[in-house]
């Protein structure tokens, strides 16, 4: 199925299908002159060759710029993905500071102060949730969590642990009573690994952008 909605996108180019019209106009003027060679019309079939020429060097430009365009198409949809992705780890970073800015020596299970836990808790896993529903879209030729560790070194697979235990203790709190220090500290190894994520997805778009701009420049 993703094979197929591969070759699906790939066929929505354009300049396939150009390429596709050039190359079985390439063919028959190629059979035609071929025969006109054997029935001894040389000069006609000198034309056609010399037609065929020509539309196989349409064909390889067309083809190059099929493939600049499907790189464009890609950088652009991984663009769009990690600013996507750099707005929910925007928003749990302003759930986080609403945290910091707590103060109580014992959670008195006030239903507000839990709400506000509970967002925090489920905008970081938003984040790791993100990366590993993306491994299902069948639009993309790569796999994003591979992606992500290896060029924003975060392991989201590995991840999965700590957002369960940070999951655990902030559906605890309103049994163990911690103080909004503790609270925070819960959140500590998410955070450290979802600020630097945020940091490595702004450099990831940076030379992104940088790319595309190259390629948009080729020739081509």
């Amino acid at each position: 199925m993703k094979n197929k909605c591969k070759l699906k996108r790939i066929f929505s180019i354009p300049h396939i299908n150009i390429a596709i019209i050039i190359l079985g106009s390439a063919i028959t003027t190629l059979i035609i002159s071929v025969v006109l060679h054997l029935l001894k019309c040389s000069f006609w079939s000198s034309i056609f060759a010399n037609v065929f020429a020509g539309l196989i060097t349409g064909l390889i430009i067309c083809m190059i710029s099929g493939i600049k365009q499907k790189s464009i198409s890609d950088i652009n949809a991984k663009i769009t993905w990690l600013q996507e992705l750099s707005g929910l780890i925007k928003v749990y970073f302003s759930d986080y500071n609403k945290l910091t800015r707590l103060n109580f020596d014992k959670f008195n299970c006030d239903e507000n102060l839990y709400i506000l836990f509970s967002d925090a808790d489920v905008h970081a896993n938003d984040v790791n949730s993100a990366i590993l529903q993306k491994q299902f879209d069948e639009t993309i030729d790569y796999s994003p969590c591979q992606y992500v560790k290896e060029h924003l070194n975060y392991d989201a697979e590995k991840l999965i642990q700590d957002f369960r235990v940070l999951h655990e203790k902030v559906g605890y709190i309103d049994i163990s009573c911690p103080n909004s220090k503790e609270i925070v500290l819960y959140f500590n190894d998410v955070d450290k690994e979802l600020h630097k994520l945020n940091f490595a997805v702004c450099e990831e778009i940076r030379e992104l952008e940088k790319k595309l701009i190259k390629i948009q420049k080729a020739i081509i």
